[in-house]
């Protein structure tokens, strides 16, 4: 995530602190007793994943592809859960979490610097989403104006992964063997197993943002890779067809979460 859309994000939370009206529906009055109940929360944010994934090997004239690939991803959560005060400033939240992520990159390459020419075409699609059950441990600190709330939490759930790519050159020479190709589609499912540390900022109206850096265990489940491929000077197409089932392979992730939310 670039730090323009991350100060960007911090701002729009600091503002939803000093707005007056916003989002102030219904009758709820977030004063100091209500802090002292459960309650619903209602919460949305943007995120940054750094995601590993494996292509069919393929080395090409000008692009590359295999195993150890990582994709930078920027995407968007989605939760809603209840939070149940314990006492002492102490609560718990139950949630429930949506995650989508979807990049889309296009390059192309000139047959030389002088010559306007679009000699290769470069592009790669990756989507990913996840759906998740976590729990988390709150404390609160109280202050007048917004309150400070530290938190520690895991969550459990399955996802899937997709990434396209499609990668061309195009034949100089007016002969089919001249050019190259790659256009490959890999679909992976996997488990989720996730450790965050975060802080929420709480305004007496109930409105909230957070921050949250999170470890992630992927366990990847199933892979299934299609499409096909050739190489300059070699007319024969190679086809790609497999499905690779009870894979078991393991990664660890990390995650960067900023958002804002709304206690009801």
């Amino acid at each position: 995530m670039s730090k323009k859309i991350l100060l960007c994000l911090i701002l729009m939370s600091v503002n939803a602190f000093s707005s007056e009206n916003f989002m102030e529906f219904g009758d709820v009055n977030f004063g100091r007793n209500f802090k002292e109940k459960s309650k619903w929360l209602l919460k949305s944010g943007a995120e940054y994943i750094k995601y590993p994934y494996v292509l069919p090997e393929y080395k090409g004239e000008h692009e590359k592809f295999g195993e150890d690939e990582f994709d930078e991803l920027n995407g968007y959560g989605l939760g809603v859960g209840r939070d149940f005060y314990l006492g002492n400033g102490f609560s718990s939240l139950v949630s429930i979490n949506l995650y989508y992520s979807k990049t889309l990159d296009k390059t192309i390459g000139k047959a030389a610097e002088d010559i306007d020419f679009d000699y290769s075409s470069t592009r790669i699609a990756h989507e990913m989403y996840a759906a998740e059950a976590s729990l988390a441990l709150n404390y609160i600190y109280d202050f007048k104006v917004v309150d400070v709330q530290p938190f520690i939490e895991v969550g459990f759930g399955l996802g899937q992964n997709e990434i396209q790519i499609e990668y061309s050159t195009v034949g100089l020479t007016g002969e089919d063997n001249s050019s190259e190709d790659y256009d490959v589609t890999v679909t992976e499912e996997f488990a989720i197993t996730r450790a965050s540390v975060g802080v929420n900022f709480i305004s007496y109206k109930g409105l909230m943002s957070y921050f949250k850096f999170t470890a992630m265990g992927v366990v990847k489940a199933n892979r299934e890779s299609v499409g096909e491929s050739n190489l300059r000077g070699d007319s024969t197409i190679v086809k790609y067809d497999e499905n690779e089932t009870s894979l078991n392979e393991s990664e660890t992730i990390s995650m960067i979460s900023v958002g804002i939310g709304r206690y009801f």
